[in-house]
């Protein structure tokens, strides 16, 4: 009987592992879709004639690239966080990480053709912090799967145990 309540403490302490681990990438999904809101906003401004290729127009472009790489940079240590608490709970889904990257360094915009090239490289960022929320709604997911399996075990011990 001792080695059955041995194993029903073991189950336990898995199940209160990966309920932590759920409520940590939940935050960390949170953050992402929070982040991909705030970038996606920041691709959205005027492409005037007058802003291009002067200080003004520059440095709101700077501007714009500054904030963009702050969320990225808030997202990443975050997901690094979750990802170096994942590693030591399961390897195999650390490994379904995706980390987004930064936006490259800001130049001067001369042209219409660069001032779209920018505004693109800001919507590709917003759709890189998706994809990185894809992959810990994946993480969430499988997590979940393991905290019903070991609840089921557990109800499974609790029953044995009134018998």
């Amino acid at each position: 009987m001792t080695e059955t309540r041995l194993k029903m403490e073991e189950v336990n302490k898995n199940k209160i592992q990966v309920d932590k681990m759920i409520i940590k990438a939940r935050s960390v999904l949170r953050l992402l879709n929070t982040t991909g809101r705030k970038v996606g906003s920041k691709s959205d401004f005027t492409g005037l004639n007058i802003l291009r290729g002067n200080f003004l127009g520059n440095f709101m472009r700077g501007n714009k690239a500054h904030s963009v790489n702050k969320n990225l940079d808030r997202s990443q240590k975050a997901i690094l966080d979750f990802h170096r608490d994942l590693l030591l709970f399961d390897e195999k889904l650390a490994a379904m990480v995706y980390l987004p990257s930064k936006i490259s360094e800001y130049s001067d915009i001369n042209g219409k053709i660069a001032d779209i090239a920018f505004r693109t490289n800001i919507r590709m960022k917003e759709l890189d912090i998706n994809k990185a929320a894809r992959s810990i709604e994946k993480i969430i997911r499988r997590l979940e799967a393991q905290s019903r399996k070991y609840a089921y075990e557990i109800k499974k011990y609790q029953e044995l145990k009134e018998l």
